[in-house]
């Protein structure tokens, strides 16, 4: 999953590490997404701060990475801190690119496998993936476990463990091994950062998604949070930004 690079490493035996690219990135613009002049590429306005994920399909993470090079032609990925390698993906199989905008706005490529070593993957023929965003608050990606409740469990006696995507004050993205259909009322609990105290959140599901896996996907919106709370998740989530952020500069 997404951050589970803070806690794990990858193990490989074959393929000889190469030199990693010069770290520098190009098509960052002001906006969400710009036009490159020479090949009509919309270059989406990558978040230097978040990890990259490389996907097969939309559930399957291949390798997450820290973004080094990006232009409409070619993107490139180097090992995170406290990682040991990266896994060596084959040349020119087609993968997915999961990443953040620098305004926290998700956004997906198609992509080719240039290379691929120890400590970089490359990757070319670039191609956004259109992505239509109706939410008018942001999301921040986390990979945390949580617990739903059901709405009338006031005394938080009978838990269902799922596991938390993304959060912001209007909501989160969850996935459970119990299915739920839309509508449901439910109560999500969770300690987003250690330390930080276990909330609970009550709200309905909008959403679901069958993964591939046999479990599901839901949107969850909030109930429409009092300041405090609101004020306290916002405060949270700006930690784990900060947190992710001095990680990736290691």
């Amino acid at each position: 999953m997404l951050f589970n690079f803070l806690y794990g490493s990858h193990k490989n035996t074959s393929h000889e590490e190469t030199e990693e690219p010069e770290e520098r990135v190009d098509g960052q613009q002001t906006g969400e997404e710009e036009e490159d002049q020479d090949s009509g590429f919309l270059i989406p306005d990558i978040n230097r701060d978040m990890p990259i994920d490389l996907m097969a399909g939309e559930d399957t993470v291949l390798l997450t990475g820290k973004l080094s090079f990006f232009d409409a032609d070619r993107l490139v990925l180097k090992r995170l801190p406290r990682m040991m390698s990266l896994p060596v993906l084959d040349k020119d199989s087609s993968v997915r690119i999961r990443g953040y905008t620098r305004s926290m706005m998700p956004f997906n490529l198609n992509a080719s496998v240039i290379q691929s070593c120890l400590t970089s993957c490359t990757l070319g023929e670039l191609k956004l993936i259109p992505y239509q965003n109706s939410r008018s608050y942001l999301r921040q990606p986390v990979d945390v476990p949580g617990d739903l409740y059901r709405l009338n469990d006031s005394y938080l006696n009978s838990p269902q463990e799922c596991q938390v995507l993304d959060i912001g004050v209007g909501g989160a993205r969850v996935v459970s091994a119990r299915s739920y259909p839309v509508g449901t009322q439910l109560r999500l609990g969770l300690e987003l950062l250690e330390g930080s105290g276990y909330m609970t959140f009550p709200g309905q599901v909008v959403r679901v998604r069958e993964k591939s896996d046999g479990r599901y996907e839901y949107g969850f919106l909030f109930a429409q949070l009092v300041k405090r709370k609101a004020d306290s998740l916002e405060r949270t989530i700006a930690e784990v930004q900060k947190k992710m952020k001095k990680t990736l500069a290691e």
